[in-house]
């Protein structure tokens, strides 16, 4: 059953490709189809900006792969293991979602998409960030949640463009004071960790208007300080909380 649905799949995959050729489309659907592996005849379409590959059973970003032009990629909910070498062939990419996937090496090549502003990469099985993806001067959202990752290294300072960062569900117990650098920061998840304190500084990220730290017992943020997760309390009165906190804790 399954090998006559991902065949039925790969030939409604041919058939999308044919017509966006046609059409000279420069957006192509193939999610949701059983797909096992990106087609090969993808590479006809030499106009294409974005590829929507959600939702199937991909292994692989295949090395064939020849869309110069590509700007947005979506795997999310496949089973990718690695970012390959080949992904420096979509120099003009705005968007690379890889969410929900198996993903636990990434090339060092990723550092050549300048144009990158979105990254999501949660729900994979990374252990760290490595220092290529801090190299992506231009990104403004990183989805990192629900992976393995113990350490935020200082040179996330790097990410100068950064306004929304994810790192909830993971194994964190300490972020670095350089954070407090993402000037333009305006969300922060960090739910869901180990965390035992935060950088007094923070409370220099003006521009934050969501702080989510649910989940971090060792914190000892009540709920009425916290807020839900539907309706959480503005950053600046959590951290004036861990502030009060911290100096009577000082005091004493």
């Amino acid at each position: 059953m399954a090998e006559k649905e991902e065949k039925r799949g790969l030939k409604e995959a041919l058939r999308r490709i044919e017509e966006a050729k046609r059409t000279g489309a420069e957006a192509l659907d193939l999610s949701d189809l059983d797909l096992t592996e990106v087609p090969e005849a993808v590479n006809q379409l030499s106009k294409l900006l974005s590829l929507d590959l959600s939702f199937n059973q991909i292994t692989a970003i295949p090395d064939f792969i020849r869309l110069p032009r590509l700007r947005k990629l979506n795997l999310n909910d496949n089973q990718v293991t690695a970012i390959p070498d080949s992904i420096a062939q979509f120099p003009e990419l705005q968007e690379l979602k890889l969410t929900c996937n198996d993903v636990r090496f990434i090339s060092k090549n990723i550092a050549q998409l300048r144009q990158l502003t979105v990254l999501g990469l949660g729900g994979n099985e990374l252990d760290s960030i490595p220092d290529c993806i801090l190299q992506l001067s231009r990104v403004q959202e990183l989805h990192l949640w629900k992976n393995a990752i113990s350490v935020v290294p200082g040179s996330i300072s790097q990410l100068a463009q950064l306004r929304h960062l994810e790192l909830g569900e993971n194994q964190i117990t300490l972020v670095p004071d350089s954070l407090a650098q993402l000037a333009k920061l305006e969300y922060l998840d960090l739910s869901n960790n180990r965390l035992n304190k935060l950088p007094e500084q923070l409370t220099s990220l003006s521009k934050l208007q969501e702080l989510y730290l649910h989940g971090n017992p060792n914190l000892g943020i009540p709920e009425e300080i916290a807020g839900t997760w539907d309706h959480p309390k503005p950053p600046r009165e959590i951290l004036a909380y861990l502030t009060k906190a911290r100096d009577s804790q000082t005091a004493k």
